[in-house]
């Protein structure tokens, strides 16, 4: 009985959760009713109060469990590999979970959620490389590389992932190495992967000529 009304559980807050990001297409979760979530889920107002006492409760809920889900499964990527094929698998990750990425990551949402998600996310990246300058300065530094891929990733989201994922990180990575170029010790990986050649010119380890073109001489159409 009680794996029963579990799963009741699980399956009436994943409907008000669906429910939630379908509507948030069209309005702000402030302007969202509990009547038209409830309406829109299936679910009568009487079930909704028993987990959540208004849509912004149940958003928060929502956005707590993407930052779980997306923390885990990234966990699973060797945490040895370098910086280029992490940023590739966490670009896919979003692709692969658009409908709910395209409604919490865009510019107009809870900007505290989208830091929070970005820097507890990258922190992999943080870790990766260590600044040669103050404290103080590296956070304003971080916070730059930080807010800027955020920056790139709402872009690439609103015009509908028209670069392939391979393509944003190693853009992502680029703009990163040139932001942090200066305040990194000369022996460090960043330097050293700048420096070196590559040996093959594989997706995840270069831009082909044309894929630089790209981002120099093309521009892309974006959905509205």
């Amino acid at each position: 009985m009680a794996e029963k009304n579990n799963q009741r559980v699980k399956l009436s807050k994943m409907l008000l959760k669906n429910s939630l990001i379908e509507i948030m297409h069209e309005k702000p979760v402030e302007k969202i009713t509990i009547k038209e979530l409830c309406e829109n889920a299936g679910i009568n107002r009487s079930t909704f109060y028993l987990y959540y006492t208004d849509p912004v409760s149940l958003l928060v809920e929502l956005e707590n469990e993407v930052l779980d889900n997306a923390k885990e499964f990234l966990g699973k990527v060797d945490s040895n590999q370098d910086t280029l094929p992490y940023l590739i698998t966490f670009l896919d990750y979003i692709k692969d979970n658009s409908m709910i990425f395209n409604t919490l990551l865009r510019p107009q949402e809870n900007l505290s959620f989208q830091t929070k998600f970005m820097k507890d996310i990258l922190a992999h990246l943080k870790s990766a490389v260590m600044l040669n300058c103050p404290p103080d300065i590296s956070e304003y530094i971080y916070n730059y590389v930080i807010m800027g891929s955020l920056s790139v990733i709402q872009h690439w989201i609103q015009c509908d992932y028209n670069i392939k994922s391979n393509e944003m990180a190693t853009l992502i990575y680029q703009l990163s190495n040139t932001a942090i170029m200066n305040y990194v010790p000369n022996n460090s990986k960043v330097n050293q992967a700048v420096a070196s050649k590559p040996t093959s010119k594989t997706s995840s380890q270069t831009m082909t000529t044309s894929s630089k073109k790209k981002y120099t001489s093309q521009t892309f159409p974006c959905h509205e």
